[in-house]
């Protein structure tokens, strides 16, 4: 048994991460380049405008907008405030309070079928003074079907994060996030994972807290 998991777990370190969505520069600036003074997280938008960052970005907020029956209100509101509080492991108390964030963002005059992401996202930042935005977005939400130990139908998630400076409205860092879990038998290089998660189906919400933990695994500032 032993050499079996040994097997699967070297095979492991073949998986790759998620496929990134591509930034405005090819280059990732150097952390020490980077001065958080205060920063947003920008309630996330449902669906994607396209994989490419720059055209997410830079399209109309109306073109991110698909698919409602696999994205709850409430699925948006869990990654927000997820990514929010891993932002604040980094940050602390520059980070601004998820509810303030939302509550000016609702406030914020808009004109969805010409405002984009990334001119909202500067709008934000203005309004509350920050220096960076974090925005998201959410193209599936899917709850398993069954328990913890046997499942119809796995969790599904998928979303991304852009954060962006608010003064230039550059787009400094992006990762993204997306897995429909597999059982063990379906996918031996994923022994790993599966191993970790102790052979268990996990919940939309436990799948959202491991992407959350993997995606700032690789936060730069």
């Amino acid at each position: 048994m032993r050499s079996i998991i040994a097997v699967f777990v070297a095979l492991g370190l073949l998986v790759e991460g998620p496929l990134s969505l591509g930034t405005d520069s090819q280059s990732r600036p150097a952390s020490s380049s980077v001065q958080v003074k205060r920063i947003a997280v920008m309630p996330f938008f449902k669906g994607i405008a396209g994989y490419n960052a720059t055209e997410m970005l830079d399209s109309p907020a109306s073109r991110s907008c698909f698919d409602y029956e696999n994205i709850s209100n409430n699925a948006v509101r869990i990654i927000s405030r997820y990514v929010r509080e891993a932002l604040t492991d980094y940050h602390g108390t520059r980070v601004v309070r998820f509810r303030d964030s939302k509550k000016v963002y609702e406030q914020m005059g808009k004109d969805r079928s010409r405002d984009t992401p990334r001119f909202l996202a500067q709008k934000l930042g203005k309004e509350l003074k920050a220096s960076h935005v974090m925005i998201g977005t959410v193209w599936r939400y899917r709850e398993r079907i069954g328990g913890s130990y046997g499942v119809e139908r796995p969790a599904s998630v998928a979303f991304a994060v852009y954060l962006i400076d608010v003064a230039s409205g550059k787009l400094l860092w992006t990762k993204n996030f997306e897995e429909t879990q597999r059982s063990l038998s379906e996918n031996l290089l994923s022994a790993p994972t599966f191993l970790k998660r102790r052979g268990r189906w996990l919940s939309a919400m436990e799948l959202t807290e491991h992407g959350i933990e993997e995606i700032f695994a690789r936060y730069p500032f």
